[in-house]
């Protein structure tokens, strides 16, 4: 397996691109609980559940440096594409839209303005391999 370097990472949002640092994405599925207690189940001595699959969710927590102009917290609640891009350096690309909600700022006298942006995937998140 090829590894990739995550140092040109980028993303996008609301036509605001920003400087990542690094990104987290959760995607999950739900599973639904179909197991029967008949005879033919404990009789077959497997005892194993079965489960079906349900919807599929995802989440993603991005860390930029602040941009001058700000993300802005009028932002929040904003549905929009979500791009974040690892293609400079083999990676992958992830896009879809989300809802962008959550922002958190932080600054230090010895450090850049930084901010965590998390949002709420609405539909499916495509990825695409380079």
């Amino acid at each position: 397996m090829a590894a990739f370097h995550g140092k040109r990472a980028s993303g996008s949002f609301t036509g605001i691109t920003f400087e990542v640092q690094s990104f987290t994405i959760d995607a999950t599925a739900e599973t639904v609980d179909v197991t029967v207690m008949d005879s033919a189940a404990v009789a077959a001595a497997t005892h194993w559940k079965e489960y079906l699959t349900g919807f599929k969710d995802w989440t993603a927590t991005v860390n930029v440096i602040l941009p001058l102009a700000g993300i802005g917290l009028t932002s929040i609640g904003t549905e929009a594409e979500l791009t974040l891009d690892m293609t400079e350096t083999g990676g992958r690309l992830y896009k879809g839209n989300a809802i962008l909600t959550g922002v958190s700022m932080a600054t230090g006298s010895d450090a850049p303005g930084t901010t965590t942006l998390t949002f709420q995937g609405t539909d499916q998140l495509e990825e695409n391999a380079t």
